[in-house]
């Protein structure tokens, strides 16, 4: 089971993870953009495709942290009110399947991009 104290801890820890996936994402699509003018135009489909991706990915991913923030919410409330005890129902927040599955649609989707920027097809 949660201890509210250790989901605290890690949302902190996260909090560092959701600035690097920021930084990466921006500089992701700004630095595929440059690389793409070289050789490449920007309606091609492949690069369509990958602007696409990119913005599912992004998507999800502000899904994820809308799933998971009441649980953190809920650590700390836990926490401020001195019950740093195994908690069933912090437990059953972090365990969302639905978190689960968008979890699982975020590495599908970077599968994709990969797939879809080291085969470009159609290019």
């Amino acid at each position: 089971l949660s201890v509210p104290s250790d989901v605290a801890r890690m949302f902190q820890v996260a909090r560092a993870g959701d600035v690097l996936i920021a930084v990466g994402m921006i500089g992701t699509i700004v630095f595929g953009i440059w690389l793409a003018f070289d050789e490449y135009e920007i309606w091609d489909g492949w690069i369509i495709a990958a602007m696409i991706l990119w913005l599912g990915f992004g998507a999800i991913g502000s899904r994820i942290g809308k799933i998971y923030y009441p649980a953190r919410d809920r650590a700390k409330a836990l926490v401020a009110d001195g019950r740093d005890e195994a908690n069933p129902e912090l437990n059953a927040m972090l365990r969302s399947q639905t978190g689960l599955m968008l979890h699982i649609a975020t590495v599908a989707l970077a599968l994709l991009l990969l797939i879809d920027m080291i085969y470009k097809p159609g290019a």
